[in-house]
């Protein structure tokens, strides 16, 4: 667990759920997510619970809201700089690593 939590900086997300958050970003549904990302739909809810949790926020809009923020220092350039990456790769329609 702590080399998930290292490797996704301060928020202590992990790379799947780094990756849920992009697509709540894009304005999928949770059924869409898990369809996007072949898992099950109800997993995809579990996902949302444990980042609303882990971001301290309650609603889609505010993790959307976390996912599109401005860096505030190097550590978090980095990470925005991986979300803007993982933005592209989605759209494009090509899979994370």
């Amino acid at each position: 667990m702590a080399t998930n939590e290292a490797a996704s900086g301060e928020s202590g997300l992990t790379r799947r759920e780094r990756e849920v958050v992009a697509l709540v970003a894009q304005g999928l549904t949770n059924r869409e997510i898990a369809k996007r990302i072949f898992i099950p739909e109800r997993t995809a809810d579990g996902h949302l619970e444990h980042i609303r949790e882990k971001l301290g926020v309650s609603t889609r809009s505010q993790i959307a809201t976390w996912f599109a923020a401005p860096p505030s220092d190097e550590r978090s350039e980095r990470l925005s700089r991986q979300r803007r990456r993982f933005a592209a790769a989605m759209k494009s329609g090509l899979t994370w690593p």
